[in-house]
């Protein structure tokens, strides 16, 4: 006479251990603790054992939870000129002062060399700085035509500086509606 194994009304089956197995190293179920996915899977009928019971299965199985961790995309890197005076970022700041009062800083940096190539500080905000900085820059250019990445800020939409570009001494883009990368270069300065 063979013996059979004893079993007991308590026991999980086969099949309720693989449905753990599958519950444990499923994709779907990565983000769920393992004390929770027990708690889930009696909730949808699947399999009736407790945390700890699926905890003594994983370590005596070797079971592993997947662990691959979801990262956020890494940032862009922006735009990059491969010359000097390729690309040129033109901005004015409002810098509030400890004494109440307001000074803005109109800037512009060369993207290639990070250059700053003309700038201004001014206790009125003025749109004609932007195109007599831009004269300023432009004294330097010999057979060169930058492309000027500009916010839509009315300093680099006026008629001044709209005299410049249509002259074809400079090319302008409007930063995050002509082309996907912001100013950040002259915000960052």
């Amino acid at each position: 006479m063979t013996s059979c194994p004893r079993s007991s009304p308590q026991q999980l089956t086969r099949a309720e251990v693989e449905t753990i197995k599958e519950m444990v190293t499923s994709d779907e179920y990565r983000h769920v603790p393992t004390g929770t996915l027990a708690i889930l899977a009696q909730r949808r009928g699947k399999v009736y054992a407790s945390p700890t019971t699926w905890y003594r299965l994983m370590r005596i199985y070797k079971w592993r939870r997947p662990r691959l961790r979801v990262h956020p995309s890494k940032p862009k890197v922006g735009i990059r000129a491969s010359s000097p005076n390729e690309i040129w970022h033109v901005d004015t700041t409002l810098v509030r002062l400890l004494t109440g009062t307001r000074a803005y800083v109109y800037a512009i940096i060369d993207n290639f060399s990070r250059r700053i190539l003309a700038w201004k500080v001014s206790a009125t905000f003025d749109t004609g700085i932007t195109s007599k900085l831009l004269h300023i820059a432009i004294g330097g250019l010999v057979n060169e035509k930058p492309t000027l990445l500009v916010d839509r800020g009315v300093d680099n939409y006026n008629s001044a500086v709209d005299e410049l570009v249509d002259s074809g001494i400079l090319n302008r883009l409007l930063a995050q509606t002509d082309i996907s990368f912001s100013n950040s270069l002259i915000e960052t300065w």
